[in-house]
């Protein structure tokens, strides 16, 4: 079976009003119905977890989502 490790920018878990991981929920759901899924997004946690988007659900790796720099963003603009 073919695997496909989604990466997201949010937490999927912690972040379920943002629209952008409602439609990356959707997604993953239909890709585990042929595909072997994993999710790898960025987080205020560092634990790993299980999703429960589809029965047995799916294993999620948490990396830490450095916080945000005024400083960085302002030498960005």
């Amino acid at each position: 079976m073919t695997t496909v490790t989604f990466l997201l920018s949010k937490d999927p878990v912690l972040e379920q009003r943002a629209g952008d991981v409602a439609v990356s929920r959707v997604i993953m759901r239909l890709a585990a119905e042929v595909c072997d899924v994993s999710i790898i997004c960025l987080s205020a946690e560092t634990r790993s977890d299980t999703v429960d988007l589809v029965p047995g659900g799916l294993p999620l790796t948490r990396v830490r989502k450095p916080p945000i720099s005024r400083r960085r963003l302002l030498a960005g603009a």
